[in-house]
């Protein structure tokens, strides 16, 4: 059985794109890296001051790191 997901944040491309990893996003807000694999895979949402320190972190505007479209995707939970 599927489930869907709604795939909110672009966190995990954006990291790719700049080229940091999920460890030094973890040191950067103090967190566990598998907090930032769950972010990275939409399994949780950062909150708003997360937001603002992951924008920061990536030199991106925080509207970067969210998706307009909250496209939904099939995949396993």
């Amino acid at each position: 059985m599927s489930s869907k997901r709604i795939h909110y944040n672009r966190i995990k491309t954006i990291l790719v794109d700049k080229k940091k990893s999920n460890k030094e996003l973890a040191e950067h807000l103090k967190t566990t890296p598998q907090t930032v694999s769950n972010l990275c895979t939409n399994l949780r949402q950062p909150s708003i001051p997360q937001l603002f320190s992951i924008a920061k972190f990536l030199d991106v505007r925080i509207m970067e790191l969210l998706r307009e479209d909250a496209e939904i995707t099939a995949g396993a939970a």
